[in-house]
């Protein structure tokens, strides 16, 4: 989730010196996780975002909109699906993900 969110990051002119920032900061410890739940949903995989409940809503606003630029670039910006592994459905979750804290983050990040 972290190398996809920076790669991500880095194809929007616009926001990537923020975002890249964002996600450098957080490090792979503070991306929030999935609990994945494979019964039902005519046997699709679907993926549960745990939030990590010590972020920010600013900085989940950012990486949910990470996520969605993502999907975008899956369709080449066109809506014309490109080669390659389709990402997984990723729902959010009544739950949050109790993993500590990131250390020496900004304080806007909690």
């Amino acid at each position: 989730l972290y190398n996809c969110r920076l790669q991500t990051a880095l194809e929007y002119p616009d926001i990537k010196d923020r975002a890249v920032a964002i996600v450098e900061s957080l490090g792979q410890d503070g991306m929030s996780s999935d609990e994945s739940d494979h019964e039902g949903h005519r046997g699709e995989a679907m993926y549960h975002i745990l939030d990590k409940d010590w972020h920010s809503k600013q900085v989940t606003a950012w990486l949910r909109m990470l996520d969605s630029l993502h999907l975008r670039l899956q369709y080449n910006g066109k809506w014309q699906a490109t080669a390659g592994a389709w990402p997984h459905f990723r729902t959010t979750s009544l739950h949050d993900s109790k993993g500590a804290p990131v250390k020496g983050l900004p304080v806007d990040f909690y």
